[in-house]
């Protein structure tokens, strides 16, 4: 035991819920596995999908943001060729600055890291 770690659970008796979660790890474990296994099995497993899915969040996060600015950009072309073509015809309307871009994020020419996996 020199390198190991001991974690204890303790079900109550008298706790409805304490007892159905144990009967349904013991029902999980059968005679093939230890209870203590069965455990360890779903709390790593817990915390590989919550990894993933933080992972998942963040990509979607970056994934979101790309699409707006491109969105962002886009509508800013649009409107500064209205606003062109408006001024041309009718010889002389000012062009507007529309928006503040020092709140607009940053822009990359990158995808984001995980953006490839995400899309299969």
């Amino acid at each position: 035991m020199a390198g190991k770690k001991v974690i204890s659970i303790r079900f109550h008796a008298d706790s409805r819920e304490d007892m159905e979660l144990y009967e349904r790890l013991e029902l999980e474990a059968g005679s093939s596995a230890s209870l203590a296994s069965v455990v360890k099995a779903r709390v790593k497993d817990s915390y590989n999908r919550q990894e993933h899915t933080d992972q998942s969040n963040g990509l979607q996060d970056k994934i979101i943001a790309v699409v707006r600015e491109e969105m962002q950009e886009s509508g800013m072309k649009l409107v500064g060729a209205i606003l062109s073509g408006i001024a041309g015809t009718s010889g002389g309307i000012p062009m507007i600055a529309i928006g503040d871009e020092s709140k607009l994020p940053e822009k990359s020419e990158d995808l984001p890291n995980g953006a490839l996996e995400f899309l299969e």
